[in-house]
């Protein structure tokens, strides 16, 4: 189905036609922002309204990245490679997933002025709980986040896995290393 989606609104397949945002996608702005921030290499930028949960995670078919800190690593990282949007991320689909909301988002990008990479960016989110336990409207976590690219999931089964799993240490490790440590 989300492929389908993909090809539906994918304007290269389909000469110039425009892709159509969902009308729901208004309402969600702060995360459409997020995601334009982290995919123009400004990183993660949390606000008090929107930030990655503790154990959120970032998968794409290269790495698996499970905890706020190594997403955060992963995308500093993108900075070297140069990303170029070369059209706004576009909300195609909102989908309610339980007590989370899930958006899909089409992204164009060029790496490194050669590399384009056209995916489908699914990001859960859900509404904050505060220290008290409250949840005050308009404060959301981010749980998940998962690049298909050229709408096509991550493969799942346990040796592929494994080795996207490696591979996000491996970075998360290299970021630091090699770009050093964020200055806070």
């Amino acid at each position: 189905m989300i492929y389908s989606t993909y090809v539906d609104n994918d304007p290269s397949r389909q000469g110039t036609k425009k892709l159509k945002e969902t009308f729901d996608a208004k309402h969600y702005q702060k995360v459409t922002n997020f995601v334009t921030n982290m995919y123009s290499g400004n990183g993660v930028i949390e606000t008090h309204e929107l930030r990655l949960a503790r154990n959120a995670t970032f998968e794409d078919p290269a790495a698996i990245c499970c905890t706020a800190k190594e997403i955060k690593e992963a995308f500093r990282a993108l900075e070297v490679a140069q990303p170029n949007c070369l059209s706004k991320p576009i909300c195609i689909r909102v989908q309610p997933d339980g007590a989370s909301i899930e958006l899909t988002y089409h992204l164009n990008q060029l790496y490194g002025n050669f590399l384009n990479v056209k995916s489908l960016l699914v990001i859960n989110f859900r509404l904050a709980r505060m220290n008290g336990g409250e949840i005050p409207e308009n404060y959301f976590e981010v749980t998940k986040l998962e690049e298909r690219w050229n709408g096509t999931e991550p493969l799942g089964f346990l040796p592929f896995w494994i080795s996207r799993r490696i591979n996000g240490l491996i970075s998360w490790n290299l970021t630091r290393l090699l770009i050093g440590e964020k200055k806070v």
